[in-house]
This record gives C-alpha cells, sequence and structure tokens, in this order.
C-alpha cells in the first residue's frame, strides 16, 4: 500500500469516527444552572405520563414531586425510579440483575430498607421531567443512596420548547427527599442556523 493510499484511509477512518461532517455537526449554546432542590413523594406517580415509555418501579415512595430554585426563579418537575438492565462482568450477557440494586458491604452498617431489604447503600436509576420557562427538560438519572443521603448525575436526553434536542448533565446531592440538597450542571441547546448565521 503506497503513502497515498494510506493517508487516503486515514482520512476515511478519521471522518467514520467523527460521525460528522461539517455541515452535519451542531453548535450548542450552554448555560451554567445551580440551586436547590427538594423532592416529595408523589402518590399519583405522574412522571408516568410526563415522561410515558420507561419501567417506573411504580411503588410508594418511587415516585416524586420536585420544588427547585435557580437564582431567583422557581420551577417544578416530576421523577421516578426505573428498573434497568445490569450486566455483572463476572456473569455476563446472562445476568439478569436489575435496578434498584441493593448493595450489603463489608464493613459498613447495614438497614432494613422500605422494600424489606437489608442493605447498606442503594444503586438506583430514574427518569426526571423539568418544567423550566420556555419549555421541559428531560434526564435519564443515575445515583447511590445511603439512609437518607443521596447523590446522583442526570443526563439531558432532550427537551420541547426552547429546550428541543437539550443535552449536559446535572449534579444532584443530600437530603433530597424531604429535606432537600443542591444541584449543579449545564443545560446546553442547538444553536438555529439563524443565529449561526448573524441572521435578525
Amino acid at each position: 500500500m503506497n503513502k497515498n493510499k494510506i493517508i487516503s484511509s486515514i482520512t476515511l477512518l478519521a471522518a467514520g469516527v467523527l460521525g460528522v461532517t461539517g455541515s452535519e455537526a451542531k453548535e450548542y449554546r450552554c448555560n451554567l444552572v445551580s440551586g436547590s432542590v427538594i423532592l416529595v413523594p408523589d402518590a399519583g406517580c405522574d412522571i408516568k405520563k410526563a415522561y410515558p415509555g420507561f419501567a417506573y418501579v411504580g411503588l410508594p415512595g418511587t415516585c416524586f414531586s420536585a420544588s427547585m430554585t435557580m437564582g431567583k426563579q422557581k420551577f417544578s418537575g416530576v421523577a421516578g425510579l426505573t428498573t434497568e438492565a445490569v450486566t455483572h462482568p463476572l456473569e455476563g450477557s446472562q445476568s439478569q440483575r436489575g435496578t434498584p440494586a441493593m448493595l450489603k458491604e463489608e464493613s459498613l452498617p447495614a438497614v432494613t430498607n422500605e422494600f424489606g431489604f437489608v442493605e447498606s447503600r442503594r444503586l438506583f436509576t430514574g427518569r426526571t421531567a423539568l418544567s423550566l420557562a420556555g419549555g421541559k427538560v428531560y434526564t435519564a438519572d443515575a445515583g447511590v443512596a445511603a439512609g437518607a443521603s443521596s447523590t446522583e448525575q442526570m443526563l439531558i436526553t432532550g427537551g420541547s420548547g426552547v429546550y428541543e434536542g437539550a443535552t449536559g448533565t446535572i449534579y444532584a446531592s443530600g437530603d433530597l427527599v424531604g429535606k432537600g440538597g443542591e444541584y449543579f450542571g449545564k443545560i446546553c441547546t442547538p444553536v438555529s442556523p439563524s443565529a449561526r448565521r448573524g441572521d435578525g
């Protein structure tokens, strides 16, 4: 294989890895967000209607309404724990494990949780729909809880209104259910072609 063919192969490989051309690449405008958040159990599990299509646990204490602040602004949302597949590295693709998953870790104190299982900590997944000024933001969540305290990562999967096509990540931690905690992250929205051109 001559030098020109090698260069051509590398160029094609790079294009395949990037998966975009100049005309297909999207430009995003990102805004940093932070504030306080508190979750309250939602007996009606409104997240099922607000963000349908997922395997929500649906048991008491697994759906929530959210109250959040961003500066002086206040907004709300709904959330719910989901069941997601988990593959164990020693069991491979045949693993039937899923979330939420209760951990029983050596040398850590364990308690009996609301489901009747003994746990030291819990791994969980969920979905959230946030109602912001101008539209909604949808997230896929994963985290760990120990007693009343929890930490979670919320990957933004999209939105509606001005948040259509949104991406980004939000992190939340604290005694989120009942007492509340803090969140921070960024929400990125696609820049319209007219804005990129500088059109009015």
